[in-house]
């Protein structure tokens, strides 16, 4: 199973994967968290135009299949391009994805990439 936590930047996907993780591994089912943030070095000529960020998200997709083989892959990345989504759909078999729809006062407090910051006056 692929299972994809999408979200804005501050939502708490890497922390829900976390815990997955750690829900998987005391039922002892083997997974692995592909994790946006160190993804993003790994491939870090990637831009972050609609173009580049459909093209990520796509490895992202070709890399889970791969390590997806004997374990679980849980991907704590924003991914919300209906085009990755369609290819996830399209190139996995058991595949979910969920999104943590934060409160934007939250995602605020949340900021650690400085993100939101820059659109208050």
């Amino acid at each position: 199973m692929v299972l994809w936590i999408m979200g804005l930047s501050g939502s708490g996907k890497s922390t829900v994967a976390k815990e997955l993780s750690a829900l998987f591994d005391e039922s002892r089912i083997p997974n692995l968290i592909l994790d946006g943030n160190h993804l993003r070095e790994i491939f870090e000529e990637s831009g972050y135009d609609r173009a580049s960020r459909i093209a990520l998200g796509m490895r992202y997709v070709d890399l889970a299949k791969i390590l997806g083989r004997d374990r679980n892959i849980i991907i704590a990345a924003n991914g919300m391009l209906k085009e990755v989504s369609q290819y996830a759909r399209q190139t996995l078999q058991d595949y979910l994805e969920v999104y943590l729809q934060v409160p934007e006062h939250v995602l605020e407090q949340r900021d650690s990439k400085q993100i939101y910051s820059h659109f208050k006056s």
